[in-house]
């Protein structure tokens, strides 16, 4: 996915360069080695699959000032991708919630405004706490949620 690419590949962490290994690891574990215990088949190919999912992660929260160092270097179609596979991929949707969170965080984005609203019951009533001994007026709290979608945050975010 080239969102994740991207990511992984504008990093100076020695770590980065795992993803190209780990793919090779997942596809064909025993390249380059004599597997003598057929569980470690499956240990090299879990630890390659766990390191495909969660090196995006470590390297993006690896990064000093994430939206800087990224900005331009994402298209829109590529962060509609992101989106749309984060929804099915639970890996995906960690990175996606952990780029967002920071985004948010770091730009001080509310996310509910609470907006007050009076109701007035019983404005012809003299009686001051109304006709079931309520008051004049009940305030009722409505939250307004102003969100932008992901992917237009995460244009924001990096400028695209």
């Amino acid at each position: 996915m080239k969102f994740v690419d991207i990511i992984v590949d504008n990093s100076d962490l020695k770590e980065s360069k795992l993803l190209q290994a780990a793919n090779k690891a997942y596809n064909k574990p025993d390249t380059g080695i004599t597997i003598q215990n057929k569980g470690a088949y499956n240990v090299i190919k879990d630890c390659a699959n766990i390191t495909l999912k969660y090196l995006p992660h470590y390297i993006f929260g690896s990064y000093v000032n994430p939206f800087s160092t990224l900005k331009g270097k994402f298209k829109k179609p590529d962060i509609e991708e992101f989106v749309k596979c984060s929804r099915d991929d639970c890996a995906l949707g960690q990175l996606l919630t952990i780029i967002l969170n920071k985004y948010n965080s770091e730009n001080k984005i509310p996310q509910t405004q609470v907006v007050q609203e009076e109701k007035h019951l019983e404005s012809d009533s003299t009686d001051p706490y109304g006709l079931y001994g309520y008051g004049d007026a009940e305030i009722e709290v409505q939250p307004t949620i102003n969100k932008m979608s992901d992917v237009d945050t995460l244009c924001l975010a990096f400028s695209v």
